[in-house]
């Protein structure tokens, strides 16, 4: 059970979506609204029973929201939740699933950050759009959330417990920092790799196409992913992420060093490094 008796989220893409159908699931009373410029995303998630209602307009919804969820591109993340802030002086809580959180806090209106928890929650899909979105998407992961003196912040707390994900309470900057490296730098390395396949020949990239198994696909799996989020990611996360791909790249160096001068030392302690990593990750 949770206080929030209506939640509205702002953006029923995947995530969005997943976070409605996760709601619907474990709160079946929780009133749930949505906004969204496609009419059609919210007539089919009206006829899913997935919400109660939709809008195209922040202010077109009830002025008794409880709880606020801006799931919309990052770009855009800052500007909406001063918006709602600005419309609903009630006792609303705001919050948002956005990858980047330093950046929008800068950006959100100091009258307003009493009543915004910012959130991002680790899951994801490369698929984009509320037809992939899916309840099983979110189940169990974590959720990063930034500590609050708020009063409802203990029930902000439990509704996210309650929704089973694992709350991690982290500052904006240790977040981002680990996003960087966890998440955005693997955008790019896989769009890296995915933009040099894509520059060769027909006939190669044909036989590369043929070729290919499990491991190239899953390194690649990625760059088909939305990339004006990457994008995003890159400019409003772009210290964390420079420190991380610069040490790719010099890694990289010391690979094509090795290679060119056959060391196999240091090839070797570069896959042990390597190896160890995979047993302290993956518990194997």
């Amino acid at each position: 059970m949770t206080d929030f008796k209506s939640v509205a989220i702002v953006g029923l893409g995947l995530i969005g979506g997943s976070l409605a159908k996760l709601i619907r699931v474990t709160f079946p009373h929780v009133q749930i609204y949505a906004v969204d410029r496609q009419s059609d995303t919210l007539e089919h998630a009206l006829e899913d029973t997935v919400i109660d209602d939709g809008v195209s307009l922040i202010e077109s919804l009830p002025k008794d929201i409880d709880l606020a969820i801006v799931c919309t591109p990052i770009d855009s993340v800052a500007a909406i939740i001063n918006r709602i802030g600005r419309f609903y002086q009630s006792d609303i809580v705001i919050t948002d699933v956005a990858s980047v959180k330093s950046d929008i806090l800068r950006e959100v209106d100091d009258a307003i950050r009493p009543v915004y928890f910012p959130a991002h929650p680790m899951a994801g899909s490369n698929q984009t759009g509320y037809s992939f979105s899916d309840a099983d998407l979110m189940r169990g992961a974590p959720f990063c959330v930034m500590p609050s003196d708020h009063p409802k912040w203990g029930v902000f707390k439990s509704f996210l417990n309650e929704l089973s994900f694992n709350v991690v309470e982290i500052d904006s900057d240790r977040h981002d920092d680990a996003a960087a490296f966890v998440s955005h730098q693997s955008y790019w390395l896989s769009v890296c790799l995915g933009a040099l396949a894509n520059g060769q020949s027909d006939d190669r990239f044909d036989l590369f196409k043929l070729l290919a198994g499990p491991g190239f696909r899953s390194m690649t799996r990625l760059c088909g992913s939305d990339s004006d989020w990457g994008v995003d990611v890159a400019l409003r996360n772009r210290d964390h992420l420079k420190h991380y791909l610069t040490g790719v790249r010099d890694t990289l160096d010391e690979v094509i060093h090795a290679v060119d001068s056959r060391d196999s030392d240091t090839l070797a302690g570069l896959t042990d490094n390597a190896s160890r990593f995979y047993s302290r990750f993956y518990d194997v």
